[in-house]
């Protein structure tokens, strides 16, 4: 099975185990791959920002002579919005509301990473 596959897979169950995460698989591009979303959320409009959040991030750290970031997080008081990079072409994004474990989703974006 394909890495895409299995991540889209992945993102699945864990959504499905888990109230009111919403996720999504973009490529690095901006294009929507998979996702659940809010039926309010634009996918197309909502994965060339998140791919443009993570590229500033990734530019960031180019400039000040790190690694690309493990994962950035952008809070509210309502839910986390965790982006990462899993594969050089693809990245995943979850919502997860505020009442979750921080380290769940953390664990979870690593698991991912290892997939490819």
């Amino acid at each position: 099975m394909a890495a895409r596959d299995q991540i889209k897979d992945a993102l699945s169950a864990w959504a499905q185990q888990r109230q009111g995460v919403h996720y999504a698989l973009v490529s690095r591009e901006g294009q929507p791959v998979a996702s659940k979303l809010p039926n309010a959320v634009h996918e197309e409009t909502f994965a060339i920002m998140c791919a443009t959040m993570l590229g500033a991030a990734a530019t960031v750290n180019n400039e000040l002579r790190g690694d690309e970031p493990e994962f950035m997080t952008v809070k509210s008081s309502a839910f986390e919005t965790f982006l990462s990079g899993v594969t050089k072409d693809m990245l995943v994004v979850l919502v997860v509301p505020s009442t979750a474990a921080r380290g769940e989703a953390v664990e979870f974006l690593r698991s991912l990473q290892k997939l490819h």
